[in-house]
């Protein structure tokens, strides 16, 4: 008779370890240039490349505020001892004697192996088991709207506490724990930042709520757990604090930015979400006061795992939250049915479905239609309320149909039937848009990529039948 096996547990996989280290050398070498009173040409072009300023020049491009030039035209200034009144992105840099931003990177060097420590500790319980996570470099820069701020690295702008001192440095620990935390999840799966179709704006908004919510909710965490604070740590915390006892009331926000994606004014649903994102607004709350649920009821481990699963599994977790604390949901009705009526399997596509998107209309605009349509095919079927995409199918087939009708072919050339099923597909493609809710009446009528299309009586009966007239005239105008 065999004798039985005892069964074998295995122990529970540990939380990875992170390697976080600080880099300073766009200060470091900015205070030697300080320190001379000078800095050469061919110095300056050299720091302007270092990594640290690799945001604050990225951020720049994006609002138009921060050039190349501009950067060395702040760095010129600042070294004669005049004051660089910036604005946008770079901001004005006259922070105060350049004597407290000296003493502020020497007091974070001198704490450097506590700070770097107590930064691990804090994230730890929220690092999903069994994930390794690359290095974490922290760049220290000047200049900047922001704080600190996470995108390939982690950067911090310490133009930020010279304006406060050196007693604000104590925030800088704070600060650390959230911005890190945002590395962690960018490591785990990709962002996305697309209002193109409901189904991309929905997840967007979602994913923000998610990663600020996690990330404040654990510097929180910190903040609550310090014997001593500094002035603006103590701000912060009851910002923090007054944010989760409110999140109910702050969830109207919610409910009207989802409404403006359901009526299909996506583009206000943007503005609106970037608005309700910045300087801790309510989307902060809202995401904190879901994650400090699923940390109270569920654990830190399952709190961890939807940092590798992604805002459906936050949403999950914190439904069966409030459901095991027999409490309400923050969450407004409308944006709940929304949720659920996310297509079937976008969940695990949406990714795909954004950059196949974006691939699709590149390829149009360069006229590649075969690379056009290959990947249009591709983001329709990932993402079923995807209309733009599904238009500039319908642009490339036409096209593609145009150009083969010009080709020489015989009667008997089965080449026919495939140009009579481009336009064809093309037709169909059109029509999918405007069931998905594509409504630019005045593309429709006057796109010359459409042009193919406009004498056949399928087009002009599929427009009637959306109330939409076709002009047999092709505007000038190209899109």
């Amino acid at each position: 008779m065999p004798l039985p096996v005892a069964a074998w547990n295995p122990p529970p996989e540990e939380p990875p370890s992170l390697d976080i280290r600080l880099e300073f050398e766009v200060v470091d070498r900015f205070l030697e240039f300080l320190q001379r009173g000078e800095v050469a040409p061919a110095e300056l072009d050299a720091w302007l490349r270092l990594q640290g300023n690799h945001e604050l020049l990225r951020r720049g491009r994006g609002d138009g505020a921060v050039s190349e030039e501009a950067l060395k035209t702040a760095v010129r200034t600042t070294v004669r001892g005049e004051i660089f009144p910036g604005t946008g992105s770079l901001g004005r840099l006259d922070a105060g004697p350049w004597e407290v931003l000296s003493a502020i990177v020497e007091s974070i060097r001198g704490r450097e192996v506590q700070l770097v420590e107590s930064t691990r500790r804090s994230l730890a319980p929220y690092l999903p088991a069994g994930r390794p996570m690359p290095p974490m470099r922290v760049y220290f820069h000047l200049g900047g709207s922001w704080d600190g701020r996470s995108s390939d690295h982690v950067y911090i702008n310490l133009t930020y506490f010279q304006e406060r001192g050196v007693a604000s440095l104590p925030g800088l620990e704070a600060l650390l724990v959230h911005e890190l935390y945002h590395r962690v999840q960018a490591s785990l799966i990709g962002s996305i930042d697309d209002f193109s179709s409901r189904n991309s704006a929905l997840f967007t908004i979602m994913m923000r709520i998610q990663r600020e919510g996690t990330a404040r909710h654990l510097e929180y965490l910190y903040l609550q757990g310090r014997a001593s604070a500094s002035a603006l740590d103590r701000t912060n915390f009851d910002k923090y604090r007054e944010g989760l006892r409110t999140a109910a009331g702050q969830a109207g926000v919610l409910e009207e930015i989802v409404g403006r994606v359901v009526d299909g004014r996506r583009l206000e649903a943007q503005r609106l979400t970037d608005l309700a994102a910045s300087r801790g607004g309510p989307l902060y709350a809202i995401g904190h006061a879901m994650a400090h649920a699923i940390d109270l009821q569920l654990g830190a481990p399952v709190l961890a795992g939807t940092a590798a699963d992604g805002p459906i599994a936050f949403f999950d977790a914190y439904s069966r939250a409030v459901e095991l604390a027999a409490e309400s949901s923050i969450l407004p009705a409308r944006f709940t049915e929304q949720i659920a009526a996310l297509d079937e399997g976008y969940g695990d596509s949406w990714l795909s479905a954004s950059r196949l998107r974006r691939i699709g209309l590149k390829a149009l605009v360069r006229d590649d239609l075969e690379a056009a349509v290959e990947a249009l095919e591709q983001a329709v079927r990932l993402d079923g309320s995807d209309a733009i995409s599904a238009y500039n199918l319908a642009c490339a087939l036409a096209l593609e149909a145009e150009r083969r009708e010009a080709l020489p072919w015989r009667p008997s050339d089965l080449e026919r039937f495939a140009r009579a099923g481009s336009k064809r597909s093309a037709l169909r493609w059109l029509e999918e848009a405007l069931r998905r809710g594509f409504d630019d009446q005045k593309l429709l009528r006057v796109d010359p990529d459409l042009s193919s299309l406009r004498d056949d009586p399928r087009f002009r009966a599929i427009l009637q039948g959306y109330g939409i007239g076709a002009d047999r005239g092709v505007a000038a105008e190209v899109w």
